[in-house]
């Protein structure tokens, strides 16, 4: 996206909720708790661009679909290529956010990042 995005956003999407991890510029930091639904998603990320890593998994195709309508750089990182979040031995949901939102700061090519096929191509292998 451009280079007006200043903020950082690790999301570890869970069933009930989601840990939210913001990364202001380099040092400032924020944490939330979210519950995982539509609403209150779009509730949430209602605000200026920013770049949002999330987790490959049961939620993350419509809540990257959702992010990416509302005008955020959405990065989808693959946990097993990620050993510092499938192998920690502190693991935990806020952890597990902040963990990709420093990551995301630094280079996203240490996310593996995936793209979720286009509704139309998932429907073809059905």
């Amino acid at each position: 996206m451009t280079n007006s995005i200043t903020e950082t956003i690790g999301c570890d999407l869970g069933d009930r909720h989601s840990a939210i991890y913001l990364l202001h510029g380099d040092e400032s930091v924020e944490q939330h708790r979210v519950p995982t639904t539509p609403r209150a998603m779009t509730e949430f990320f209602t605000r200026a661009p920013v770049h949002v890593v999330i987790e490959v998994g049961t939620h993350s195709r419509w809540v990257s679909e959702l992010l990416k309508e509302r005008g955020h750089r959405v990065t989808v990182a693959n946990p097993r290529r990620v050993k510092a979040i499938s192998e920690s031995d502190s693991k935990s949901d806020e952890r597990d956010a902040e963990l990709l939102a420093r990551l995301g700061r630094v280079d996203r090519k240490l996310l593996a990042p995936v793209e979720h096929r286009v509704e139309r191509r998932r429907r073809i292998w059905r």
